[in-house]
């Protein structure tokens, strides 16, 4: 669960005390893991936002907590370690603080990534900088940045308790963990939401913008193909006194309408030669990825579905054309 609260948690609920101060037994708790994280408020940076954030929220987290666990699965990294949350706690000089976010919210709301600095400043006013140094892949924490705790309270140390919480609770438990959590806790406006319910509402967003980028990209294809058509038609107007020449010395209207249909069908194949290498030069990231098979069939039906959209407007420009009388045409001339 991805929990956020009202009001800041102060206690432990790994102590006795902790638990105590809320009503909790150690059963209530049992196989149930906390991760609590500082919260300094900001602009939200997930794809939930559709302008474009300044300052991101940054959580101050225990990297040795989610280190244990091995939690999330990083997309990128600034250095190869073997825990890559360990390098919250390396030291970039003076006024940098090295963070984490999910590649999500790095690439197309932050349009940053591995290496690039955002602005901040603290609340006794001097500035300072984050550098991302990881990228998670797909995580519940798109649209804020992780931090070292320790760095977190250097630069907000009136800032106590902790706001967010990633809970962790057996599957055969978790409903139960909920409910009780939430009514416990309910004093500090505790709200526990599921990972995949969460991630269905950034999945939900993120797919909706693919399907307009693709029924868009439709839409230009078939634009693309009919505009093969317009080209036909124009030309063969311009062309009209030389077809109606052809007929005029014997040329039969079908041996007219081939000698255009493989000029310009010649023409379609040349433009989806370059079209498709193009595409494939594209899609290489995606065929030597996990499934190449299918990134290379996408592409061979896309192209093949434009080749039959614009021979189908040449086609019907051609017939259109034979229909007219060629005499008129050449009499005109």
């Amino acid at each position: 669960f991805y929990g956020t609260t009202s009001l800041p948690l102060v206690q432990d609920l790994a102590s006795a005390e902790g638990r105590e101060a809320f009503a909790l037994d150690e059963a209530d708790l049992a196989g149930v893991d906390l991760v609590r994280l500082r919260l300094r408020e900001g602009d939200d940076a997930s794809c939930l936002n559709l302008s474009k954030p300044a300052a991101p929220p940054l959580l101050g987290v225990d990297p040795a907590a989610l280190g244990r666990r091995g939690a999330f699965r990083f997309a990128k990294t600034s250095a190869a370690v073997d825990d890559p949350w360990t390098l919250l706690d390396g030291d970039l000089g003076e006024g940098v603080i090295p963070a984490i976010g999910d590649v999500t919210s790095l690439t197309w709301q932050l349009k940053i990534g591995i290496g690039d600095e955002l602005d901040y400043v603290d609340e006794r006013g001097r500035s300072f900088r984050v550098r991302i140094v990881g990228a998670l892949a797909d995580t519940v924490l798109q649209g804020d940045l992780l931090i070292a705790e320790s760095r977190f309270e250097e630069r907000y140390p009136t800032q106590g308790g902790y706001k967010r919480l990633l809970v962790d609770a057996p599957a055969e438990r978790a409903a139960e963990v909920q409910a009780t959590l939430s009514s416990a806790m309910s004093d500090i406006g505790l709200a526990l939401e599921s990972s995949a319910a969460r991630l269905d509402r950034f999945h939900g967003v993120q797919n909706t913008y693919l399907s307009i980028f693709q029924v868009l990209g439709a839409l230009g294809l078939l634009l693309g193909s009919a505009g093969m058509g317009l080209v036909v038609l124009r030309n063969t107007q311009e062309r009209r006194a030389e077809l109606a020449l052809m007929g005029a010395i014997g040329f039969s209207r079908g041996r007219i309408r081939r000698v255009i249909l493989s000029e310009y069908g010649s023409v379609l194949a040349w433009g989806l030669a370059a079209g498709g290498l193009a595409s494939l030069l594209a899609s290489v990231p995606l065929l030597v990825g996990d499934e190449p098979l299918a990134a290379l069939r996408n592409v061979i039906l896309l192209i093949g579905a434009l080749a039959l959209s614009a021979w189908f407007w040449i086609v019907v420009v051609v017939w259109m054309l034979s229909k007219q009388p060629p005499l008129a045409a050449l009499r005109e001339e």
